[in-house]
């Protein structure tokens, strides 16, 4: 058997024999591209922008420092209780201003007088200026004619007509017990009351500038001195 004698390969042939390409349905979709490309862009009128990201929030403004507390007056004068400032959880409680004689400013001493004791300025003292409250014993009126039934009482105070301190007892009582009568008085008092309460407080204050060793001396007024058939001295 003769051998048989190999034919060329026309372009018909080559053309056969390469592999057909997919359909379009087949191509695999483009990979990722890994780049980061920044902030997202939108479409605007056929141009392509960049998103801009919205301005920071302004900044809170900065509270000013609280002032600072002025130092509590060295002379009591007006009210008779300040307040201490405060400054966070560590402030020190409110307490009470300071009266004339935890000051230093009056003393008790023996007038060399039928009068005995009395209150005297240790300091010159301005007009106006408070030197403590009236304290004592409150009685009603009732309570007051049950215990001093010629009333002959040496130390109430009579804050009206159903309010008297009695102030006979030292131990619940202040300095002020000790204030002389005269006519020409250099200090006067001033009966404050409480909103809602039966309190009262009666504050006295210096009627003049005040000489430094001169005593201290308020009107008692007349019914005082009627009440006890005396003249005022």
């Amino acid at each position: 058997m003769g051998r048989q004698k190999k034919r060329k390969a026309t372009p018909t042939d080559l053309l056969a024999a390469q592999p057909p390409e997919p359909p379009p349905s087949a191509q695999l979709p483009p990979e990722d591209d890994d780049e980061d490309f920044g902030e997202p862009v939108v479409e605007d009128g056929g141009q392509t922008l960049e998103q801009a990201s919205p301005p920071p929030p302004d900044p809170a403004p900065t509270p000013p420092p609280p002032p600072e507390a002025a130092a509590p007056s060295s002379r009591a004068a007006g009210d008779s209780s300040a307040a201490v400032a405060k400054d966070g959880p560590t402030a020190a409680p409110e307490r009470r201003e300071l009266d004339a004689m935890a000051l230093g400013l009056v003393e008790v001493r023996d007038t060399g007088s039928a009068k005995g004791m009395g209150l005297f300025a240790r300091e010159a003292l301005e007009d106006n200026t408070w030197l403590g409250d009236y304290e004592g014993e409150v009685l009603t009126q009732a309570q007051y004619l049950r215990r001093y039934p010629n009333e002959d009482a040496q130390y109430v105070l009579a804050a009206n007509t159903d309010y008297n301190i009695d102030a006979a007892d030292p131990a619940k009582s202040s300095f002020l017990r000790f204030a002389n009568h005269s006519s020409d008085f250099n200090i006067f008092y001033d009966v404050l009351r409480v909103r809602g309460k039966r309190e009262k407080h009666v504050k006295f204050y210096t009627a003049r500038a005040v000489a430094a060793g001169e005593e201290l001396v308020f009107d008692y007024g007349r019914q005082y001195w009627s009440e006890r058939g005396l003249q005022p001295v």
